[in-house]
């Protein structure tokens, strides 16, 4: 009898290394005490639990107070009745977000040793590792308590997968509170935890004094602040982050009694709202060497927001915006043709001569024709350009039963032949794994149905994630049980961005 897990089985199949792109550990928090209080927090572990409420402050919000959070929105719905969950539209809160059943699979994820000890089984050559925890830590309303709270998840990841750097790559949090805060935490990290990778949120909630209520500051446009010089930090260290933040509570995501409306789409939806900063802002532009990752919002996100902006530049680029200017519109030439086919209301004003604001039949507005140029920070003049600037930069985690994968690979109407670059993401340790041994069998299907090629599968469970990171820094995976199989892929060898997305 073959005793052998399905996902060993599939690895054995595809010949070819698989790199888990997003897995997770969840911090075991008893052991994170004295972490926290070496960063000067001083807490207990009751207070740990609820200090790692899911979710940042909704954008509506009163402005945070300082001090330790304790009893959080998370916390703040099961003390509520169902009636005043939904007066204060208290979001509902994510909840059994682990599987349990099998004691072995949760602790996998929160013990290097037995996630090390069973990649073969999930058959996973490689994973990179993000934490749980410090994803809320990451927007702690409080910017020092949430730089400190990371700084003592990282360095208790620092700690325990010392030993285990080979084929368990951890990844640091770094918050984005300023450019200099965030430089300063990536240097620490980077040097003195010897971190190679980071996430960062996708977002900063910012309160300002005379700005009504709260705004999101997705720092590559109408910014707080200028971090450019936090991106150029990213190049030169090396680093292609990535960034993995919750956005349940913001927008219409309120609900108080159901939370899989909070949850569907929410990644996707945080993802977006980056990713459209950085490009729209000319981020990209200005460091064509930056990769960036958006994960667990699947690439459909990516597909949509490309295509999308591949349209309205094409109808609303400096050259062809004038065509909608309402100061071309001739009022008599338009009235007469109402007054010929109006019906009989538009006539009865047309002899009235009721005219419109200005004098313009469809209310002629002031414009300032200096900022009608919304693609200004790009600086292209042919729609090509747009795919260069999106496709190379910009790297998306897909889930192996994520259908819309498939779209990235197949799909012959993405505008101008662009593919774009998926990455597996197997996302144990939550509840949409509820069998770590079985993972790679949805990434087989798609094989199996002949849906993609056998290259498609290898770029999607291991070249492209190793794209990402060797695209930043060659030599990422010295040392790693994946060393000579990147050799290949090494900056220098790999086909560039363009011609990639054009293939």
């Amino acid at each position: 009898m073959d005793t052998r897990s399905i996902s060993s089985v599939v690895r054995e199949k595809l010949g070819h290394p698989v790199l888990d792109a997003d897995g997770h550990t969840i911090e075991y928090l008893p052991a994170l005490v004295d972490y926290f209080r070496a960063e000067g927090i001083e807490i207990d572990l009751d207070e740990v639990s609820r200090f790692s409420a899911p979710y940042p402050r909704p954008v509506d919000a009163a402005p945070p107070r300082t001090g330790v959070p304790t009893l959080r929105q998370a916390n703040a719905w099961y003390r509520q009745s169902e009636e005043e969950r939904h007066r204060k539209r208290t979001v509902r809160p994510a909840f059994w977000g682990v599987p349990t059943r099998n004691p072995a699979d949760l602790a996998s994820v929160c013990f290097p040793k037995l996630h090390y000890e069973r990649l073969d089984e999930f058959g996973l050559d490689a994973a990179i590792v993000y934490p749980t925890a410090a994803l809320g830590y990451l927007h702690l309303p409080d910017a020092e308590l949430s730089r400190a709270a990371c700084r003592a998840v990282n360095a208790y990841h620092r700690d325990v997968y010392a030993g285990y750097a080979d084929r368990l790559i951890p990844v640091a949090a770094i918050p984005m509170s300023t450019p200099d805060d965030a430089i300063a935490d990536l240097d620490h990290a980077v040097a003195t935890l010897g971190f190679k990778a980071a996430v960062i949120p996708s977002y900063v909630t910012r309160s300002e004094h005379g700005h009504a209520g709260s705004w999101l500051d997705v720092y590559g446009l109408d910014s707080s602040y200028d971090y450019d010089p936090f991106w150029a930090r990213c190049v030169e260290l090396g680093v292609s982050p990535a960034t993995h933040s919750p956005f349940i509570g913001i927008g219409a995501r309120r609900s108080p009694s159901n939370f899989m409306y909070n949850r569907v789409g929410h990644f996707a939806a945080s993802g977006e709202a980056l990713a459209k900063a950085l490009f729209l802002g000319g981020v990209t532009r200005r460091f064509p060497g930056l990769r960036v990752a958006f994960l667990e919002g699947g690439v459909g996100l990516g597909l949509s927001l490309y295509c999308e902006l591949v349209s309205h530049w094409s109808k609303r680029n400096i050259g062809s915006i004038d065509q909608y200017d309402p100061a071309n519109l001739d009022p008599d030439v338009f009235a007469g043709l109402a007054a010929a086919w109006g019906p009989p209301p538009v006539r009865q004003a047309v002899q009235a001569s009721r005219l419109g604001p200005a004098g313009h039949p469809l209310g002629y507005y002031e414009q300032d024709r200096a900022h009608r140029d919304d693609f200004s920070a790009l600086g292209i003049t042919q729609v090509e350009q747009v795919r260069d600037l999106f496709v190379p930069n910009f790297y998306f985690g897909c889930e192996a039963d994520d259908p819309m994968t498939i779209g990235a690979f197949t799909n012959p109407a993405v505008p101008l032949g662009a593919r774009l670059n998926t990455m597996f993401s197997s996302d144990i340790g939550h509840w949409d794994v509820p069998d770590v041994t079985a993972v790679l069998e949805e990434l087989w299907e798609p094989l199996e149905h002949g849906w993609l090629s056998t290259d498609d599968v290898c770029d999607l469970a291991f070249a492209n994630a190793a794209r990402f990171y060797l695209e930043s820094n060659p030599h990422f995976f010295e040392g790693t049980v994946l060393e000579s199989e990147v050799m290949v892929l090494a900056p220098g060898q790999v086909p560039n961005a363009t011609s990639r997305a054009q293939r």
